[in-house]
């Protein structure tokens, strides 16, 4: 079929060009994606290598404690001390088997009866020790101090703090604030003064000011694991805050407007 007027070609030609423009602004999106991941990724190496070494030299303070206290009796000041078994801790139940017969008589109007008994047991349990410092000047004992390595205090995971869902618990609770004129229990007298109370009351919590000075991204990314760590369904929140299954942790962003919000709860100083 002939084109005389042309008009396939240039129908081919826009959709040609269609094309190129949505492939480019997938590039696009693409590396704001990865340049956007990498700064996060990169935030988060550094900070959980501080927490790290927090972590090391709390357990080496730990540790120099506890070996002081397992090195001096603390009822003579010896130094003369040693490990020695208290006890043992558990339990043991016994096992066996029994067997035998059972007669009786009667009086009166004399009767008689017999039976057969049998049964079995069974041993179970454990035993343990319980080693403990025990001076030997003086014979007193203590327990041995063991230190523990620190829990991990990271506030960018719900999993090892509570500061991302609380960061998400407090924005989503600001949001759903209502105000009822009629109700006599109301505290404020409006919904804005309402809001600024919640504010007051809420700012200085640990779980919002370990955000206070963090990266705009960074308050982001520990919000959206907080609604990641307590949501099941993304669409429950497609409204308030923009985000489907196709949203991750690297991608998602408060709007303008909903970031103004956020450094107000939190009274941000951080940079973007």
């Amino acid at each position: 079929m002939f084109d005389i007027f042309g008009i396939r070609k240039r129908r081919a030609e826009k959709k040609r060009l269609e094309e190129e423009k949505r492939l480019e602004e997938i590039r696009i999106k693409k590396g704001a994606y990865q340049v956007r991941k990498k700064l996060i990724e990169s935030y988060l190496s550094e900070y959980r290598k501080k927490e790290n070494e927090k972590q090391a030299e709390e357990y080496r303070n730990l540790k120099k404690t506890a070996d002081e206290q397992n090195s001096v009796c603390p009822k003579c000041g010896s130094t003369d001390v040693i490990h020695n078994i208290r006890r043992t801790k558990g339990e043991i139940h016994g096992s066996g088997n029994i067997s035998g017969s059972v007669s009786s008589v009667g009086g009166l109007f004399l009767s008689s009866s017999s039976g057969f008994i049998s049964g079995s047991s069974e041993i179970d349990g454990e035993m343990d020790t319980l080693p403990v410092n025990k001076c030997k000047s003086c014979g007193n004992e203590w327990n041995i101090q063991d230190p523990k390595w620190p829990k991990s205090r990271d506030i960018f995971s719900a999993y090892s703090s509570f500061c991302p869902t609380a960061l998400f618990r407090r924005i989503t609770d600001y949001l759903e604030l209502e105000f009822n004129a009629m109700d006599i229990k109301e505290e404020c007298n409006s919904l804005e003064k309402k809001k600024q109370k919640y504010v007051d009351d809420h700012s200085d919590d640990y779980h919002l000011k370990v955000y206070r000075e963090c990266p705009r991204y960074m308050v982001e990314y520990a919000f959206f694991e907080g609604l990641k760590y307590l949501t099941c369904r993304m669409d429950e929140y497609a409204d308030m805050f923009g985000v489907d299954d196709e949203t991750d942790e690297f991608s998602f962003k408060f709007s303008d407007e909903m970031w103004d919000t956020v450094k107000m709860l939190i009274k941000w100083k951080g940079k973007n």
